[in-house]
C-alpha cells in the first residue's frame, strides 16, 4: 500500500514537473534523480518490512517463515495456540474462549446457551501473543483489580490479559488464568 502511494505521488510530482515546462536537460535531471530518490525509498522499505512465505505455504503447512527471527517468538512457529481456553473472572463467572483456525472465536459462558462471536490475531512477531477482539460489547470480564473489559484482550502465556500494556508489565490485577483445555 505504501508502495504504491510512493509510486503515485513519483508519477504526479514528475507530471507536474514535465508540465510547467520540464522541457530542459536539468528538468529531466531533476525527474531522473528524483525518480531515482522514490526506488532507492522503496528498496528501503521493502528491505525493513518482514516477508513471509506465500499463502499456499501458510495454508498447508501452517507455519510462517519470518526474515525478522531475532524478536520472533518461537511458539508462533506453528498453531499450538488453537483450541478451547477456560477463564475464570474476578466474580466466579467461567467463561470458555475458543480459537478456530480461520482467525475466528467463539465464547461460551458456563451455564448459559448464550455463544459470542469475535475474531483474533497472532501478535507473537511483537512479543504480544493473541488479540482478541469481540463483535459487540459483551460478555464484561471482570478482572481482579475491578476492571471491566469488552474486547480486545490479549491471551498470552497462559494468562488473558485487559489489553496490550497489561502484556508488556504482566500487572497481576489486570491478567486472568487462561487455561487450554482442549
Amino acid at each position: 500500500m505504501k508502495n504504491s502511494i510512493l509510486i503515485i505521488a513519483a508519477c504526479i510530482i514528475s507530471f507536474a514537473v514535465a508540465s510547467c515546462g520540464g522541457n530542459s536537460s536539468s528538468d529531466k535531471e531533476r525527474i531522473a534523480q528524483l525518480e531515482d530518490s522514490i526506488a532507492r525509498i522503496l528498496s528501503k522499505q521493502q528491505a525493513k518490512t518482514p516477508s513471509y512465505g506465500s499463502d499456499s505455504e501458510n495454508k498447508t503447512s501452517n507455519t510462517f517463515t519470518a526474515t525478522s527471527s531475532s524478536e520472533y517468538d518461537s511458539n508462533s512457529a506453528s498453531t499450538n495456540f488453537l483450541g478451547t481456553y477456560k477463564v475464570i473472572d474476578a466474580t466466579g463467572h467461567t467463561f470458555y474462549i475458543i480459537l478456530n483456525e480461520d482467525e475466528t472465536a467463539n465464547v461460551k459462558i458456563e451455564g448459559s446457551d448464550v455463544i459470542l462471536y469475535c475474531s483474533w490475531e497472532e501478535l507473537f512477531i511483537i512479543n504480544k501473543g493473541i488479540r482478541i477482539d469481540f463483535s459487540d460489547k459483551r460478555p464484561i470480564i471482570y478482572f481482579d483489580g475491578g476492571v471491566k473489559k469488552y474486547g480486545g484482550m490479549y491471551l498470552k502465556d497462559g494468562w488473558l490479559y485487559a489489553g496490550s500494556s497489561e502484556v508488556e508489565s504482566k500487572h497481576p490485577q489486570w491478567r486472568l488464568k487462561a487455561e487450554k483445555v482442549k
